[in-house]
């Protein structure tokens, strides 16, 4: 028997301050060394990364934690403000005051995200489902004609030599300042060369990181230009890191819609793609083009990893003015000069990403990180065969604890008719018993993701275990005395994970992330790979993922249930025996 507390009146939970319910009303400083509130720090991510300071699509969303990252944007904003650059914001301050003034209008209708509502995106995202929050800009349509003019295979290349530059990286580069220069240059002329670029990041990346692309080209070019581009008005800016409920659903806009025939006289003439950067030129000859998906050449397919890849011959470079080719630069192609990121070759990028990692599990082996450098070489050279780890040994990691916390929170939200319906059980209220009766719940289940990425500490626990799920099942018993109900019974819980670097479970979740870098911690070093990369790699029998295990262990919970008059849940309180 031990202390029960619940026999000392029901909590209802914390009231939520009216500050909280603000953007740009913070309840404490934000800063070094201040009491960073994550309802605070959220709102300062949100805000900052709609203000293109804080790059929230690297986190998928807020997360509310105070870091490195959350600092420099501040002291950037504060930089290029004329204000003390300290990192610091304090309520009604001076660099809260200059955010509210900058995206008031974007954000000032909108509440901002709880602390629990970060955590369920998060928690969403790692099992592979839809976030709650807002990622990503306004979807953009564009209007494609009947006969789409043949781009020549200058260009085609140039544009599939930006699309698999971006794969590379999380960052967009040069990449929409030199197609912005050429729109402005060509004007309706060059339409059929953007939408190319398009077509072949979305074949590449997915439609998210196309439309990020597009957005910033049309984000620098006259606003009449951006209107006639899209055959109509630019969307109104998207805010980031709001709930998805509270803006309008925008995800049935196609991304290619067909636009009328266009009469022959008025068909595009041929068109140079201009770039200012550079001086340099490559003609383009229309002509009669394919039906949608605009593929129009091998070179805008996405490349296709295998064990023995053909030769691709060198993309011609592109010709200085006057029709002489320009030299060759040192430390890469004109292109790669111009985009200002590299291009890979296939089986190059697989050899790279193989070493890379290679090199990450020998520092690791050198550091002493033994179980980070063991699987690193388990999924180099391993057969995919499961590993189970002491559980004793993985609940001793941070992260592993707050999923713990964060999976017991989603059965007592649950048990007080706050969370969200489960599957097949419903809700709570549809098993509340008769007065002195008892019901059973069985299988009640509920995930949560040890969040790694806030986690700092570079020790061996944190570079092996990555982003584990702690799973629960829950088997309950509801006794009812009046208006309270009595919580008894047991939750299992385990933790799993994927040794892998793949983010997301589709391949057009795949692809939204491939660019994304990941610089691998074990090493203690910056040895940058792309998660893209590492797809090639696995793709190619380069690498092999497998399944991390633990054994299950087992909590006891006990509970009580306010009801109303009706029978339903008003107030709970419960306790964990561990």
């Amino acid at each position: 028997m031990y202390n029960n507390p619940l026999d000392q009146g029901f909590g209802f939970g914390r009231n939520q301050s009216s500050s909280d319910d603000d953007f740009f009303s913070l309840g404490a400083p934000v800063g070094p060394g201040q009491p960073n509130r994550r309802e605070d720090v959220i709102k300062v991510e949100t805000i900052l990364g709609n203000t293109g300071h804080h790059d929230l699509a690297k986190t998928d969303g807020p997360l509310g934690w105070w870091g490195d990252r959350q600092e420099k944007a501040v002291k950037d904003w504060q930089g290029e403000n004329g204000l003390k650059v300290d990192g610091m914001l304090k309520p009604n301050g001076p660099t809260i005051s200059s955010l509210k003034q900058a995206a008031g209008g974007l954000l000032g209708g909108f509440k901002p995200p709880s602390p629990d509502e970060v955590d369920d995106h998060h928690d969403r995202l790692g099992r592979g489902e839809p976030g709650i929050l807002n990622t990503r800009p306004a979807r953009l349509s564009i209007p494609v004609p009947e006969k789409v003019p043949e781009l020549d295979e200058q260009t085609l290349a140039f544009n599939a030599d930006s699309a698999r530059a971006l794969t590379r990286t999380s960052v967009d580069g040069e990449v929409p300042n030199i197609y912005a220069n050429y729109l402005k240059q060509a004007g309706a002329d060059g339409h059929t060369t953007v939408l190319d670029l398009v077509d072949q990041v979305n074949n590449t990346e997915g439609r998210d990181r196309a439309e990020r692309v597009l957005h910033g080209i049309l984000g620098q070019v006259p606003p009449e230009q951006a209107k006639a581009f899209l055959g109509g008005e630019v969307p109104a800016k998207r805010p980031i890191g709001v709930r998805m409920a509270d803006l309008a659903d925008d995800d049935k806009v196609p991304l290619f819609a067909r636009a009328a025939a266009v009469p022959a006289a008025e068909a595009p003439k041929p068109v140079q793609l201009a770039e200012a950067d550079t001086g340099s030129r490559t003609d383009a000859a229309p002509a009669s083009a394919p039906q949608l998906p605009i593929t129009q050449s091998a070179e805008s397919s996405p490349p296709k990893p295998a064990s023995a890849p053909e030769a691709k011959p060198e993309p011609e470079r592109m010709p200085a003015p006057g029709g002489t080719p320009a030299p060759q630069p040192e430390g890469g192609t004109d292109t790669e000069r111009l985009l200002g990121m590299p291009i890979p070759d296939d089986e190059d990028a697989r050899k790279e990403a193989r070493a890379t990692l290679e090199k990450v599990r020998d520092r690791g082996k050198a550091l002493g990180q033994d179980k980070a450098s063991e699987f690193l070489e388990r999924y180099l050279n391993g057969d995919g065969s499961p590993v189970t780890l002491d559980k004793d040994w993985v609940r001793g990691h941070k992260p592993v604890q707050e999923a713990e916390r964060k999976g017991e929170g989603h059965f007592e939200n649950w048990l007080s008719g706050k969370g969200r319906p489960d599957t097949e059980l419903k809700t709570i209220n549809d098993h509340i018993p008769r007065d002195g009766e008892t019901t059973e719940i069985k299988g009640l289940k509920w995930d949560a993701a040890a969040d790694n990425s806030v986690w700092k500490a570079l020790d061996d626990r944190s570079n092996a275990l990555g982003g584990l799920s702690v799973k629960g099942v829950g088997d309950l018993k509801l006794e009812r005395r009046g208006d309270e109900v009595i919580v008894t019974g047991k939750v299992t819980q385990s933790a799993e994970d994927r040794y892998d670097f793949s983010k997301g479970k589709t391949e057009e979740e795949k692809r939204k992330y491939a660019g994304e870098v990941l610089p691998q911690g074990v090493a203690g070093g910056n040895f940058n790979l792309t998660r893209g990369q590492i797809d090639q790699l696995e793709a190619a029998g380069g690498a092999k993922p497998f399944n991390i295990l633990t054994d299950p262990w087992t909590k006891e919970l006990v509970g009580r249930l306010k009801l109303d008059k009706d029978g339903r849940v008003i107030g709970s309180t419960f306790e964990w025996k561990r």
